[in-house]
């Protein structure tokens, strides 16, 4: 610190001139708060296209939270890990962030069913499946058949 206002008042000793004067006075401090994640449409724009005038601010009942993004339980040592979220009212939210079971959307179907995950595999890329040299070793790792 005393270095950085020597420097900058040009005080410094004529040995230390040579080395590239950088000041290392402390930079201000800017706090970023996190802001709420609202479920509002105030924010939106009109129908015509306009800006919609902002009249009042965010309230607490229109609060939401992130996403869960739940995980898949890949290993037979890991449980299951739901949390909960107390809501209004005093009830309570149970937000899963780590199962092997639950619902799953089949879209093209337009249905979904209850299901239990058996195994977790390994997604292999298209560009893999067409190499040579990884053949072998994506064969061993997901068990598919390899044409001699």
């Amino acid at each position: 610190m005393l270095w950085a206002v020597a420097l900058a008042r040009g005080v410094a000793s004529k040995a230390r001139r040579d080395v590239h004067a950088v000041d290392l006075s402390p930079l201000p401090v800017v706090v970023c708060l996190p802001t709420a994640i609202t479920r509002d449409s105030r924010h939106k724009r009109r129908n015509t296209g306009g800006r919609r005038n902002v009249h009042k601010k965010k309230r607490k009942y229109e609060t939401g939270r992130q996403a869960a993004m739940t995980k898949l339980i890949t290993t037979q040592g890991q449980q299951r890990r739901v949390s909960e979220v107390r809501t209004r009212g005093g009830n309570k939210k149970f937000r899963a962030l780590r199962l092997d079971t639950g619902n799953y959307s089949w879209g093209t179907e337009s249905t979904f069913r209850w299901c239990c995950g058996l195994v977790c595999v390994w997604l292999v890329p298209a560009v893999a499946l067409w190499s040579p040299l990884l053949a072998p070793q994506l064969a061993a790792r997901v068990a598919l058949p390899v044409a001699a």
